[in-house]
């Protein structure tokens, strides 16, 4: 209990959380001065730098040049050094290990949900089924207190985002459990779900998400989660309920179970935040606008899709709003391979 309050308390004193649009404001920056230096050094003012900087590093007498020779050369690398170019190219290499952090990803997908529907070789609007015997069937589980939307009617595109719902109204439907399967069921709330399952798997590598949200009541759930169709191994991104929780479950095991949370007023309501997740051969890393959240070892060696839903759990909300997961844009990136 301590530990987690100094992590609280720590966390807060840091400053807390960087908005959004500051960090995008830094990605982009990154961006533009690797591209920045990427064309000084094909300068040739730079390229000469480069040829003569080694050889008036070496001993005179190694270099085969006379005294004289030796020093003109020293002469035009200290004028170079001056050259503009080259200064620009000096303040940018401090920036390189940020660069290679930069470049070590490949982004093989890419949603900004700009079009006026959902995109069929992208995004599936029911849940994944975890045998091939059930493609159509469209479940919640049994302890949720509401009902998936069967056709992706509580998925509303804006032009710009894609809003989750999760809205009072009476459904009937089917729920899970592992004790009886499925059962017929009647809910008082329906809510939306949307996943790559049937079209994009990611082993290791980079998920950012941008969203917001807005919850009607405590009992209101907003999920950002990966599987691999079956309830285990299941990543959570983030899941924003009571509280605000990261988590990585690979089994039973409770050993391999590596969860953490936050306070939920670690998140403000109608507020952008961009999640990053970075999974590895070793470790997973959670990100909200580039300031790290959670780590844990990695237990989880298998393809997994992206999932975003809503829904109502621990309790049945009495208000009547709707609530709102809302993603603005998705980008998943493998780790780019050198050779």
């Amino acid at each position: 209990m301590a530990s987690g309050m100094w992590k609280h308390i720590r966390f807060y004193l840091s400053g807390g959380l960087p908005t959004a649009a500051r960090y995008e404001q830094r990605q982009r920056l990154l961006k533009e001065q690797h591209r920045q230096y990427e064309e000084i050094r094909a300068l040739p003012a730079v390229e000469r730098y480069y040829e003569l900087a080694g050889r008036a590093a070496m001993p005179r007498r190694q270099s085969g040049l006379s005294k004289q020779q030796h020093r003109a050369l020293k002469q035009e690398v200290k004028a170079l050094q001056k050259d503009p170019s080259v200064v620009t190219l000096f303040r940018l290499q401090k920036k390189t290990r940020n660069f290679e952090e930069l470049l070590m990803w490949d982004e093989f997908f890419y949603e900004d949900f700009a079009a006026p529907e959902l995109d069929p070789l992208k995004w599936m609007v029911r849940r994944c089924a975890a045998h091939e015997q059930l493609p159509e069937i469209q479940y919640s589980p049994a302890e949720d207190r509401h009902l998936f939307a069967c056709n992706g009617e509580n998925l509303h595109l804006t032009g710009s985002s894609l809003q989750v719902l999760t809205k009072k109204e009476p459904a009937e439907g089917l729920v899970f459990s592992s004790r009886v399967g499925f059962a017929p069921a009647k809910r008082n709330f329906t809510a939306g779900i949307v996943n790559t399952g049937d079209t994009c798997r990611l082993i290791y590598g980079r998920v950012e998400v941008k969203f917001r949200y807005r919850s009607a009541s405590r009992h209101v759930y907003h999920s950002i989660w990966m599987s691999g169709g079956r309830r285990l191994p299941h990543i959570n991104l983030l899941r924003i309920g009571k509280k605000v929780e990261f988590g990585a479950f690979a089994a039973e095991d409770n050993a391999r179970h590596h969860w953490g949370q936050w306070r939920r007023r670690l998140l403000r309501p109608n507020t952008d935040y961009i999640l990053r997740l970075l999974w590895t051969k070793d470790l997973m890393e959670w990100r909200i606008n580039g300031k790290k959240m959670f780590s844990a070892p990695n237990a989880i060696h298998e393809p997994m899709f992206l999932a975003f839903s809503s829904g109502v759990a621990g309790g049945e909300p009495r208000t009547k709003k709707t609530s709102t997961l809302e993603i603005k844009w998705v980008k998943m990136a493998a780790e780019r391979a050198f050779g």
